[in-house]
């Protein structure tokens, strides 16, 4: 049986949570490279780690989308699904990710009017309009430009939840009213299977703007993952196997990293729950706290990752001494700030969110 850890806010996977910490790490290293802070750093350092560690940072989303399925699979696994049970899945998830989400869009709307202010140009900022599609997850549905460029995985996010909620209503009232495991996998076994197609380049349109169907076998993956270690079942287990391999296969021809880390990621959380690492792995002190603050990280890291770098560099002449107190100082502001996030909005949040039980 997977290992998990209680603490205050519930159940805790620490492996997981490790994977969370440094994929958030990983995305804000990638912004530092994307926005072009550290150019000398990046020429000093070979050529393969600074790929690795800066231009490839991206591929933190995958783990992401990996890691949710896993965690909304667990979640669920004991409920019978109905309107009301539902419609408390939905709201609890709401109320855990809204209130730090809401923080970062007037995180961001602040410094855009400190940068018009400097610029004198208030046409950089969002209109109304697109401030309040922004607040209910829909900014790309009417396709305005994302206030802050991290916030297009939440509309997946949220895209995912729902259709989570929608199946999974539809095979537990099939079944009676019961949790039916068996049913429940094989009708998610198949929906993943069939969302292969959008990996396997075989379809490439989506129905709307950042349709969340290509990317549902990220999600697909962290779901099998869970459900085979939550209930235990030698086929379901082979299946799933196959299923991350089928991904990794797909990543590898394909030269396609964004693929072969989903693939991964889900194998990786396969065998930690099937081998009871899941409480060990990653369990470093460190990474457990990056864990902890990685949401805040991932909404707030963006528009502090531009100022601060850009504050230091008009101090400091150009330099690689420049650019490593550039990456040191940012990642230190970024994780301070994540940090007091995390306790003033996130963890209340989270208190509240609990309130809605199953």
């Amino acid at each position: 049986m997977t290992q998990v850890q209680k603490s205050g806010s519930g159940e805790r996977f620490l492996f997981a949570d490790g994977l969370r910490g440094l994929a958030a790490l990983w995305v804000v290293l990638f912004h530092m490279e994307e926005g072009k802070h550290i150019p000398h750093l990046l020429e000093a350092l070979p050529q393969w780690l600074g790929h690795a560690l800066f231009n490839s940072g991206h591929l933190g989303v995958p783990v992401f989308l990996v890691l949710s399925g896993y965690v909304m699979a667990w979640t669920v696994r004991k409920t019978v699904l109905n309107p009301k049970s539902g419609a408390n899945f939905l709201m609890r998830r709401f109320t855990r990710l809204s209130p730090p989400y809401y923080f970062s869009i007037l995180f961001a709307l602040l410094f855009l009017v400190l940068k018009a202010m400097q610029i004198k140009d208030w046409s950089i900022l969002p209109s109304y309009w697109s401030v309040a599609a922004h607040l209910f997850y829909v900014e790309r549905l009417f396709d305005f430009k994302y206030i802050n460029t991290v916030y297009w995985t939440l509309w997946i996010e949220i895209q995912f939840y729902l259709f989570l909620v929608v199946v999974l209503l539809t095979v537990d009232r099939v079944k009676g009213g019961l949790i039916n495991h068996a049913a429940r996998y094989s009708v998610f076994y198949i929906l993943g299977l069939v969302s292969l197609i959008w990996p396997l380049r075989v379809v490439s349109e989506i129905f709307w703007p950042m349709g969340f169907v290509k990317f549902w076998y990220c999600f697909s993956a962290g779901l099998m993952a869970s459900w085979v270690m939550a209930v235990p079942n030698k086929k379901h287990e082979r299946l799933s196997v196959l299923y991350f391999l089928a991904i990794i296969a797909i990543g590898l021809y394909l030269n396609d990293l964004f693929i072969t880390i989903t693939g991964s990621t889900a194998m990786l959380l396969f065998v930690a729950g099937k081998f009871n690492y899941m409480g060990t792995w990653l369990n470093w002190k460190w990474l457990q706290f990056l864990g902890a603050i990685s949401y805040s990280l991932y909404l707030l890291h963006n528009p502090l990752t531009g100022a601060a770098a850009n504050i230091i560099r008009r101090i400091l002449h150009p330099g690689l001494l420049t650019d490593c107190i550039v990456l040191f100082a940012v990642i230190s502001i970024c994780i301070f700030v994540a940090w007091l996030a995390y306790k003033i909005i996130e963890l209340p949040s989270i208190r509240i969110s609990h309130r809605f039980k199953s």
